[in-house]
């Protein structure tokens, strides 16, 4: 026997539990969430052509829907979270193509390696090459999340 927290979630979430155990069902109509005999009361009026649903076939496809929901729900959180990580990189919303090739350009291609002649150059061109790095990390998980946003949760 469905308890009264499930009565309440069947009801809620009916449309999304009938079509998971009959995906190509067109009506779906509901009784009263009293019980589950009350949520079938109305089913042979309006779907005559499908049996009616066992409670447990009705629980189990409760959960089923409902961690879909979550799944839903989580994703699209990641996604929407990918434009704010790409916005938290410094410069990267405002330049151009043409701005950020410069700065690389500048900051780390065409400085000339045997130009460098003590530990002090040499540590802040490896700062500058971090920074970029980082940069392209940061860009590359939020490109990620807002293409894939279910690979987050994959590892």
């Amino acid at each position: 026997m469905a308890t009264a927290n499930e009565l309440q979630r069947l009801a809620t979430n009916w449309n999304g539990v009938i079509k998971h155990i009959y995906p190509t069902i067109d009506v779906i109509v509901k009784g009263d969430p009293d019980s589950v005999e009350s949520l079938l009361s109305v089913w042979e009026t309006g779907n005559p052509t499908f049996t009616k649903p066992t409670e447990p076939e009705l629980l189990a496809a409760l959960v089923m829907v409902e961690s879909s929901i979550d799944d839903e729900t989580v994703l699209a959180a990641i996604e929407a979270g990918a434009e704010n990580q790409a916005a938290a990189i410094p410069n990267f919303a405002s330049w151009t193509e043409a701005e950020m090739l410069t700065w690389i350009d500048t900051n780390i291609g065409d400085i000339p390696i045997d130009a460098i002649t003590n530990l002090a150059e040499a540590k802040a061109l490896m700062k500058k090459q971090a920074t970029a790095i980082r940069a392209i990390t940061r860009f590359t998980v939020a490109f990620r999340n807002k293409l894939f946003p279910a690979l987050q949760d994959e590892t």
